[in-house]
């Protein structure tokens, strides 16, 4: 955790090593749980992706799917098939219901990260018609 606080300054200025830290988590978290001991739990799995996704989200649909990928594999082949947990209905629709949370969490933070770039790309150039304005009316005043 404290490499993740390290790297986090060096994400927000190369989004590229960005990108490449989120499959790498993705893919960590996929091999802690093969390693982690019976007491695995779903809730963890699902709030560890959740958390990773707001910290290094690029604004990239593939960053989903494959997020999406792992969590699905986690979910359905690690758990039930590595710690022989049953496959039973409660279970079943518990991780599909998470699924589909990951996935609605995921695409509505993608939104909002397109909304944020398309207003601050608004008012910049509102701001910058502003100020043509502004120097135009004191140049006006000045011929006054």
């Amino acid at each position: 955790m404290v490499i993740a606080f390290i790297i986090t300054p060096i994400c927000y200025k190369w989004r590229s090593m960005s990108k490449l830290i989120l499959y790498v988590e993705c893919i960590f978290t996929t091999v802690v749980i093969l390693n982690i001991s019976k007491d695995v739990n779903i809730w963890i799995i699902f709030f560890t992706f959740c958390f990773f996704y707001p910290a290094f989200y690029c604004d990239s649909g593939a960053q989903i799917i494959f997020g999406l990928g792992t969590l699905t594999l986690n979910l359905f082949g690690i758990i039930p098939i590595v710690y022989v947990l049953p496959m039973d209905s409660l279970s079943f629709f518990t991780s599909l219901s998470l699924l589909i949370g990951f996935f609605a969490m995921s695409t509505s933070f993608g939104m909002l990260i397109i909304y944020i770039s398309e207003m601050h790309s608004r008012l910049q150039v509102s701001n910058e018609e502003n100020i043509k304005l502004l120097d135009g009316m004191h140049e006006g005043l000045l011929i006054l």
